[in-house]
């Protein structure tokens, strides 16, 4: 009779081959069919190593540990892939390290499905690894290619309602299946119930800018926090103190931020 280990081990090895071969039903909701094609992708990406390479002879190499782009020429080279790994902020390897939560060197954007628009200067490389994600990155370092307006500031003194009409907009590296709240201890943020938390809105070309506009009362003071919420019921919050609001008069306001990892 073989030892436990053995068939464990046997039942697991199996296993692995069984899933190789596994065919799946394509669902044919274009929502579903979009984090399908993620999904797989990344899959598949796990045991692959994936290589490009121009006719100038600049590389880039990836898989789902990181990737490694080289120019030898003498010229800037631009480059634009899709690396296997999350969304967010990463260090730069070949011009810094991560250290106490900080790029010493330049920082790589890994946008929505793992978009990666970089450029490699005259014989140099960029070096990213999944591990080196900067956990905090400041807001100034996100790319934002649609320009919206990220600086916290009061947009108009005049509000019909009464009310300060506050836009609160955040940089969160989440999911589609991870979807940010805001929830705080205002009524109109749900008296810091998760279930009456205000959605916050993205879309694929804001990503991963998300907004959401209240009405809040004048004159009071209002802390809140950004929370992420599961499909299966699961909430995640942000770390550190509750962000806080006080002394707004009639108006509209933006309130930036990132979200605190």
């Amino acid at each position: 009779m073989q030892p436990v280990s053995k068939v464990l081990f046997s039942a697991f090895v199996a296993s692995l081959w069984f899933t190789s071969f596994t065919t799946y039903a394509l669902p044919t909701s274009p929502r579903l069919l979009k984090d399908f094609d993620i999904s797989r992708h990344l899959f598949r990406r796990i045991a692959v190593r994936d290589t490009i390479t121009t006719p100038a002879g600049q590389t880039v190499t990836s898989d789902y540990l990181g990737f490694v782009a080289t120019n030898p020429t003498d010229q800037p080279w631009t480059a634009s892939f899709s690396a296997p790994f999350n969304p967010g902020m990463y260090c730069d390897l070949s011009s810094g390290k991560l250290e106490n939560g900080a790029c010493t060197g330049y920082t790589i954007y890994v946008g929505f499905a793992g978009k990666v628009n970089i450029e490699v200067p005259p014989q140099s490389s960029i070096s990213v690894k999944t591990e080196a994600v900067v956990p905090n990155p400041s807001l100034g370092t996100i790319p934002n290619p649609r320009g919206l307006d990220l600086e916290t500031r009061q947009v108009s003194s005049t509000s019909t309602s009464g009310l300060a009409e506050v836009t609160f907009t955040t940089a969160v590296f989440a999911g589609w299946s991870d979807y940010p709240f805001i929830v705080g201890s205002s009524p109109e943020l749900g008296a810091w119930d998760n279930n009456y938390a205000i959605a916050l809105q993205v879309t694929e070309e804001t990503y991963p800018f998300y907004t959401a506009t209240v009405s809040l009362p004048v004159n009071t003071r209002v802390e809140y926090k950004f929370i992420r919420k599961a499909p299966h019921g699961g909430i995640r919050s942000e770390v550190g103190e509750n962000r806080v609001l006080e002394g707004y008069a009639p108006g509209t306001y933006n309130v930036a931020s990132v979200w605190k990892a």
